[in-house]
């Protein structure tokens, strides 16, 4: 039954997909990043505040800290945020563009400009997705003592089959972190 309306009716089907997958969608993602991180940055300060003026057994240094942690977890949330939508608005653009200019569809005058700008848009996408990855480990204690102990338990020893030096195999040779490595069998013969 769907394939009948889109035969018959493709152009208006078409484009009230492009109006809503398109513009409204992207654009509402947007704004619901924008709403949740100023409401969540809103009620961190809030909620610090009052967790200052309520707190009265602890010293100084200690409330000090508790308002500097609130705010760098403030100001780790608006950068991720704000990376997400600077790296994703040129991709939406490039989709707005695509709905009122026809030229820039497939086989369009203009199709090699999206082309290039699909390109950079898709360049845009990568850099979201590597980027928040190190401003979490860059602003997180928690989130970088993790990773650490993550990794440094997957690469806390490397192991090598076999390892020929200038005159001695080694059969299995280990390297721990501190640079030292440990023999289990070795051959004496000259390779």
């Amino acid at each position: 039954m769907f394939t009948l309306i889109y035969r018959e009716n493709a152009d208006i089907v078409l484009h009230v997909s492009y109006l809503l997958l398109d513009l409204a969608v992207p654009y509402f993602t947007f704004l619901v990043t924008i709403v949740s991180t100023i409401i969540i940055v809103v009620q961190l300060r809030s909620k610090a505040k009052w967790r200052s003026a309520v707190v009265s057994g602890q010293s100084q240094s200690e409330k000090s800290d508790a308002l500097l942690k609130e705010k760098r977890t403030s100001v780790m949330l608006v950068t991720v945020s704000l990376i997400f939508i600077v790296c994703l608005i040129p991709h939406s653009a490039v989709l707005t563009a695509l709905s009122f200019v026809r030229e820039l569809k497939l086989g369009g005058a203009y199709f090699n400009i999206a082309f290039l700008c699909y390109t950079f848009t898709f360049l845009m996408e990568t850099i979201n997705c590597s980027v928040s990855i190190l401003v979490y480990y860059k602003m997180s204690t928690k989130f970088r003592t993790t990773a650490q102990e993550m990794l440094k338990s997957e690469f806390d020893t490397v192991t090598f089959d076999t390892v020929t030096f200038d005159t001695v195999t080694f059969d299995t040779v280990t390297f721990d972190t501190t640079g030292t490595f440990d023999t289990t069998r070795t051959f004496d013969t000259v390779t």
